[in-house]
């Protein structure tokens, strides 16, 4: 372990140095188009990517019917306000290529 750099301070009244490996402190989640999500753990000033997940498409109807009992009970929606709502958010042409490129291109 890396006891850190004297010349760096934490922020607050403290005088103790900054150390490069400090206590895992939060995970960040990234979302995107078409149910990617990307995990980051936080520590410190290190952000360190955990991984990119895709959501995948559920063809079931039996499947997607029991999701939209689900939301329609806990959002107490009524089912014409849910398909409304799923008319004014659908984008046919929404893609996650333009997020995946920024992940590439800096380091998170």
């Amino acid at each position: 372990v890396y006891e850190g750099d004297s010349d760096l301070s934490y922020i607050q009244d403290t005088e103790a140095p900054y150390r490069s490996y400090d206590a895992f402190t939060s995970l960040i989640f990234g979302f995107a188009p078409k149910g990617m999500v990307v995990v980051w753990a936080n520590y410190g000033l290190t952000v360190i990517e955990i991984g990119r997940y895709q959501a995948e498409i559920i063809t079931n109807k039996e499947e997607l019917q029991d999701a939209k009992n689900k939301y329609l009970k806990i959002w107490r929606f009524s089912p014409k306000r849910f398909d409304d709502l799923a008319k004014d958010f659908f984008v046919p042409d929404a893609n996650c290529e333009l997020w995946d490129t920024y992940r590439i291109r800096y380091s998170w």
